[in-house]
């Protein structure tokens, strides 16, 4: 059995933040992954609500640099090595996402597949952020497809610690909302040759019809909506 190391950022949100919180703990086996989780400045209501929802894993409030997102991971991917022996992979999240059954088994399982063709980092879901680079797909498991893409975005990464080890940490310093920190990460593995993907039909839905700052989402408008689940 594998086991993953998750990293996830948030900042208030409070529904958003709950839903992600109990999918996460509902659809995935405790013995497969260990759970940092950095606040992000959140408002003292939402920090203590954050906290009441942690039933596993540590939590971690940064506020010296609110809302510059590539450092709040970078200091969860930090943490999570002080604190937890390296597992097979590293997963990092945002916390406006929903966990479907059995993703993390379905997701690595997949990424083993694919690994041997050259890719190196895996998307549960697909964001209309990015581009695909090719329109062929590859199927594996006869149910789920694999895009190749430009970059892939941060609500869902997944890769071997080795990748984070030579293409990270990731950009620290551009400030807001944004693919910024996700682009140069993603576009460093590309350049080297190898790929970033994701999985298609949906492992991780992407939930966040708005950014932090209460403004549309980029995409938003092309994201799929998913029944029962909280989006906004």
């Amino acid at each position: 059995m594998s086991v993953t190391n998750i990293v996830m950022l948030v900042k208030d949100r409070p529904a958003l933040t709950r839903q992600s919180l109990q999918s996460l703990y509902r659809h995935t086996d405790p013995a497969q992954f260990t759970l940092t989780v950095i606040d992000d400045a959140s408002t003292a209501v939402n920090y203590m609500m954050l906290r009441s929802l942690m039933h596993g894993g540590d939590l971690v409030r940064v506020e010296n640099s609110p809302g510059i997102v590539g450092r709040a991971r970078n200091t969860g991917v930090w943490f999570t090595q002080q604190v937890n022996p390296r597992g097979d992979f590293l997963y990092l999240s945002d916390n406006d996402v929903y966990f479907t059954l059995d993703w993390l088994v379905i997701l690595t399982e997949l990424f083993m597949a694919a690994e041997p063709t050259g890719y190196r980092l895996f998307s549960g879901g697909t964001h209309p952020f990015h581009k695909w680079t090719t329109a062929a797909q590859v199927r594996l498991r006869g149910t789920w497809h694999i895009r190749s893409h430009d970059a892939v975005s941060g609500y869902s990464h997944l890769m071997r610690w080795d990748t984070w080890d030579r293409y990270g940490p990731l950009d620290a310093h551009a400030p807001g909302t944004g693919q910024s920190e996700d682009w140069k990460f993603c576009q460093d593995i590309v350049h080297d040759g190898y790929k970033v993907g994701s999985v298609w039909p949906e492992l991780v839905y992407a939930c966040g019809l708005t950014n932090t700052e209460g403004q549309p989402a980029v995409g938003q408008e092309h994201m799929p909506r998913y029944p029962g689940v909280i989006q906004e």
